[in-house]
């Protein structure tokens, strides 16, 4: 699929959650959120100045496996959220990923 340009959205991570925030003035139809290039679930759409939580969990890739999101009682390390793209059914448009400094 082509890539296009990268958004006016933000997308950070909180614990087991990433917020989205479009602080564009442009609407984003549905279409499917992808984490990592791996990682996807359908998306409503984006009007301009909305914010959306989205549980990590409900992530899954092609064979049914979920995003490790972490949290209080996981015994894995959480998967990183380096890469968002919005896939908008004719083309991968990026969002703006805001990772956390590593200390």
């Amino acid at each position: 699929m082509p890539r296009g340009e990268t958004l006016d959205v933000q997308v950070r991570r909180d614990t087991t959650h990433i917020a989205l925030t479009n602080t564009s003035s442009r609407a984003f139809p549905a279409g499917r959120l992808w984490l990592n290039m791996r990682f996807s679930r359908a998306v409503d759409g984006l009007a301009p100045g909305q914010s959306l939580s989205l549980d990590l969990r409900e992530f899954r890739d092609d064979l049914g496996d979920t995003f490790r999101a972490g949290g209080f009682f996981s015994t894995q390390r959480p998967d990183p959220v380096v890469l968002v793209q919005w896939d908008d059914g004719s083309q991968l448009l990026g969002l703006v990923a805001i990772v956390p400094e590593v200390k």
